[in-house]
């Protein structure tokens, strides 16, 4: 019984140390794969993109 509550502590503390893949900004612009980066386009994957576009791979 010890051994699965120590291996759901140790999970629930991982989790809450991962960063999320998705960003949302308040002006609406979605990023996935940024960091902590703030996407300009519309929809960023793995770059920032340009305040030109509407969406960046």
């Amino acid at each position: 019984m010890k051994k699965p509550v120590f291996i759901l502590v140790i999970l629930a503390l991982t989790t809450q140390v991962m960063f999320a893949q998705l960003k949302v900004v308040s002006n609406g612009n979605v990023g996935i794969q940024l960091g902590t980066n703030i996407p300009l386009s519309t929809l960023s994957i793995g770059s920032v993109g340009s305040s030109y576009t509407r969406a960046t791979i």
